[in-house]
């Protein structure tokens, strides 16, 4: 059996017909509906305002549900992370209200740079949980 080196993957995806990574978040976003969690409108949501952040991921810090779900089809996550653009956070946060959550966590500065692996970021974290 021959084993594709990973130059040779590389040169047979043409990327800019694949989606983003942020893009396929977003379509898990979607696809993920639970209690007061409407994942296609979180996601809408914020593909509409993609100028309040940076970058969103959502997912859940005990992994192992998700990865035992992952076989039934299923995402099973409850948290949300929005890395703020800056722009406008209190537009932002109201966009958030909208959506139903349990609990809202904003990462001060510290805590952001901390989150990010980074000694400097002018961007805070908006965490968001459903129960």
């Amino acid at each position: 059996m021959k084993k594709l080196t990973k130059e040779k993957i590389i040169a047979r995806v043409r990327f800019d017909a694949m989606p983003t990574i942020q893009d396929i978040y977003l379509e898990l976003i979607k696809r993920s509906s639970f209690n007061d969690f409407v994942g296609p409108r979180v996601a809408n949501d914020l593909e509409a305002n993609r100028d309040l952040w940076q970058g969103v991921l959502m997912t859940r810090t005990d992994t192992g549900i998700t990865l035992r779900d992952l076989e039934h089809n299923y995402n099973n996550v409850n948290t949300l992370w929005i890395l703020s653009s800056g722009k406008n956070d209190k537009e932002l946060e109201k966009l958030a209200r909208t959506w139903s959550w349990d609990e809202q966590k904003w990462y001060t500065k510290d805590e952001s740079k901390s989150a990010l692996g980074t000694g400097s970021t002018k961007y805070r974290i908006l965490e968001l949980w459903w129960d």
